[in-house]
Formats: C-alpha cells, sequence, structure tokens
C-alpha cells in the first residue's frame, strides 16, 4: 500500500510540473480523471509482478 501511495504522488508530481505538454496532460485529466491513479496501480502492479 505504501508503494502505491508512492506511485501516486511522483504521478502527481509529473503531471503538476509546468511543462511544455501541459495542455496535453489537461485533456487527458478531462477525458479522464482518474488517470494518474490508474497509472499508479498499473506501476504498483507491474513492480510488484518484477519482484515477485
Amino acid at each position: 500500500m505504501g508503494l502505491l501511495a508512492l506511485n501516486i504522488a511522483i504521478i502527481y508530481g509529473l503531471t503538476l510540473v509546468p511543462s511544455q505538454s501541459q495542455s496535453d496532460l489537461d485533456k487527458y485529466k478531462k477525458l479522464f480523471p482518474y488517470f494518474p491513479i490508474m497509472l499508479a496501480i498499473l506501476l504498483t502492479l507491474l513492480t510488484l509482478s518484477t519482484f515477485w
């Protein structure tokens, strides 16, 4: 659970960083409000599967 929280924090940190693709990120956030959380869950599952 801590790993999931860490991944969410990292992804939210990446999405909050102002960049040239900020408009693309805004489009994704409008389309998928839970996009960062889904991405974090996917990353967590991938990380766990590599460790197991």
